[in-house]
């Protein structure tokens, strides 16, 4: 009953030092309490917007040897991606980008 009692005393000590420890804004540690305080201190925070852009790629080249499904070699050919005279157009402009992207991601 003893150990039953100190138990119970122990976890209430650790929950109320928890629970204080957020009231205080150099010790809080979680989120809701650290944007609390801020709140009470007429601070109002605001979420950061994460940055857009856009990428439009139309023409790829390399100097590897790089060989499509056909067996052709790709280098020193500039690849644009809508070219109506190259059927193979789509196909070798994903295996050019693939390449490059192959060791840097």
């Amino acid at each position: 009953m003893i150990d039953a009692v100190a138990f119970l005393g122990q976890s209430l000590a650790f929950r109320i030092d928890l629970a204080s420890r957020e009231n205080f804004i150099e010790l809080a540690s979680r989120r809701e309490s650290v944007l609390r305080i801020a709140r009470m201190l007429s601070y109002n925070a605001k979420r950061n917007i994460t940055s857009k852009g856009f990428l439009k790629v139309d023409t790829v080249s390399t100097t590897e040897a790089i060989l499509d499904n056909n067996g052709k070699n790709l280098a020193r050919q500039v690849i644009q991606w809508n070219d109506p005279t190259n059927p193979n157009r789509r196909e070798q402009f994903i295996t050019i980008m693939n390449a490059a992207m192959r060791q840097n991601t």
